[in-house]
């Protein structure tokens, strides 16, 4: 770059020749910097001065250097778009904490993790899940663990089983006591867990005729799996296993007398209130075949998990905490107590099982949890910590008659 300045100076100066090399090296610049490095500017001045007709030349270079700060535009940062499945259909209030989550994923995370969720069996059969995250067909998914009963007991501990536990935090607290001997089992099948996603409130089973006793579910056709068909099979039931649309038929025509489902609002969204019309509730700390449990538990492909930034992974965690605790208002406030009501509006009769005969029920629980604790030592330290979460909360009576019918079978 060259600059000319011409003026008339007093005394012997006549003129002035200024130029102007600048050499500046931007070396080290980065995206996402905010200033530049140290720039060198060497400077060099040529001055003519003397008095007319006689020329005298001084050359004198000067060198500094100076700080330029710049505002660069930053990378941008690398969007994650995972897949997840759910184990539940569109309509069913359970899904409503799947839809919550990845909402919440989405808005916390600034939109750098996008996750698309698709409902129970729209990419593949339900009891594929664990195979089809393992493999990354999906990044994610939400699963119950009573699909795989028959291969874990642990994973027939973790689901719905006949119990005492009745709110949110009865099932947290199981969760917190047990959660290394279901990480386990679970993560043996190639996946990594991340948590309880949300909870389902004590269950109830719904019929075509009114049952009041234990006597009186005895003979009945009910639609029922996993740990729950074996429960009644031990009552003297006989149990089918059907689809959601297949219990509707078949509570229609009489094909099966009775049915479980979840709670008052998940099955009543099944249409299940216009085929059955009566409703057996277990009276507070039992149940008629499953207490309050995690129902929504949230599982990820290995490789997926590894390649989130440790911020994002943050995210998800708290996001997983978040929804389990929105869930208690959707689920066992919303779900469960406003869900009865509108099984009472469309007619149906509501009974409450007497405290003598579900302790009848009871007896049938202790031997299913002492043939589980024969299955495998995870499942009998499952129970034992069962054992002591029950005493914790009160609930003794289910504590003690767990315990003896493990010392009856030589187990403890």
């Amino acid at each position: 770059m060259g600059v000319t300045l011409s003026f008339r100076p007093s005394g012997a100066l006549v003129g002035v020749l200024v130029a102007l090399i600048i050499v500046a090296g931007v070396a080290g610049y980065f995206a996402g910097s905010t200033a530049t490095p140290a720039q060198t500017i060497t400077t060099t001045v040529t001055v003519t001065a003397g008095a007319p007709g006689v020329a005298t030349t001084v050359t004198e270079k000067v060198t500094e250097t100076i700080t330029k700060t710049v505002t660069a535009s930053p990378t941008p940062e690398k969007v994650y778009r995972w897949r997840m499945a759910a184990h539940v259909p569109a309509g069913d209030p359970r899904y409503d904490l799947d839809v919550y989550f990845v909402n919440l994923v989405k808005n916390m995370s600034g939109g750098r993790l996008i996750i698309e969720l698709y409902p129970g069996g729209e990419l593949f059969p339900v009891p594929q899940t664990f195979d089809m995250v393992s493999k990354g067909v999906v990044e994610m998914a939400e699963v119950f663990f009573g699909y795989w009963v028959a291969e874990d007991p642990v994973m027939a501990l973790a689901s719905s089983i006949p119990g005492p536990l009745t709110t949110p935090d009865d099932v947290r607290y199981l969760w917190l006591k047990t959660q290394d001997i279901i990480r386990k089992r679970v993560e043996a099948r190639g996946v990594v867990l991340l948590g309880p996603l949300g909870m389902t409130p004590t269950e109830i089973v719904f019929s075509r005729k009114p049952i009041s006793s234990v006597e009186d579910l005895k003979g009945l056709i009910i639609r029922s799996a996993g740990i729950s068909a074996k429960f009644y099979e031990e009552l003297g039931l006989k149990v089918v296993t059907l689809t959601a649309g297949e219990v509707y038929t078949a509570l229609q025509l009489g094909t099966i007398d009775a049915a479980e489902w979840g709670e008052y609002e998940g099955s009543y969204k099944m249409g299940f209130a216009e085929v059955a019309k009566y409703v057996l509730e277990p009276p507070p700390g039992y149940s008629i075949h499953s207490e309050a449990y995690v129902d929504n538990f949230v599982i990820v492909n290995p490789q997926a998990w590894a390649e989130l930034p440790d911020d994002l992974k943050a995210i998800v965690l708290a996001a997983i905490d978040a929804t389990y605790t929105w869930a208690i208002n959707r689920m066992y406030f919303q779900a469960a107590l406003k869900g009865k009501e509108l099984w009472i509006k469309e007619g149906a009769t509501i009974t409450t099982l007497p405290v003598k005969e579900a302790r009848k029920l009871m007896d049938v629980a202790v031997k299913i949890y002492v043939d589980l604790a024969k299955q495998s030592p995870d499942a009998l330290e499952f129970i034992k910590r069962f054992i002591t979460v029950c005493r914790d909360l009160g609930y003794s009576g289910w504590a003690e008659a767990i315990e003896n019918g493990l010392k009856s079978a030589g187990l403890i």
